[in-house]
């Protein structure tokens, strides 16, 4: 449920795919090796994204934006805490590769369109939401979707790419 609303409102405060996996991935390390009250899971994911947007993004939204986006029943403060005990839970290593990396050095390895890139993406965002792969690598999911548009589009099969 928290996945589904940080995917419907990160386009309101990022402009970058990367963001929101960051995002996520964030709440998953923090999830780890801390526990979270249901109450604060809402929190938690906006003060992940509000980190991750800050690695991401090029222009970081102001933290109000944030606050807003709760009709104001999360406080600029509340963030900014949790921010803290995000950073400080995770010992400050924040960044790392996202299984969106992966899908675009896959297509980029392959070549495809901007249509089929964003078919990719569609089908990464549609991963997130669905239980049953959250255990699936991302090297091997990346493949998958990028094999899964090949065969839809009917495109020339990535095996007989030409490595240079």
């Amino acid at each position: 449920m928290l996945i589904g609303w940080l995917i419907q409102i990160h386009p309101h405060v990022c402009h970058n795919n990367h963001t929101l996996y960051l995002a996520i991935l964030i709440l998953d390390k923090y999830c780890a090796c801390r526990f979270v009250y249901r109450n604060r899971y809402q929190l938690l994911g906006l003060a992940a994204l509000f980190v991750a947007a800050k690695y991401e993004e090029v222009k970081t939204p102001k933290l109000k934006k944030y606050s807003d986006l709760c009709s104001g029943d999360i406080t600029m403060e509340e963030i900014l805490d949790m921010e803290g005990h995000i950073l400080i839970a995770l010992n400050f290593k924040i960044k790392a590769m996202t299984v969106c990396w992966h899908l675009e050095e896959y297509i980029q390895f392959v070549g495809f369109t901007k249509e089929n890139n964003e078919l990719c993406h569609y089908l990464l965002d549609l991963s997130l939401i669905e239980f049953d792969f959250c255990f699936t690598r991302p090297t091997i999911l990346c493949w998958a979707i990028v094999l899964f548009v090949t065969k839809f589009r009917n495109l020339k099969n990535i095996c007989e790419v030409e490595i240079s």
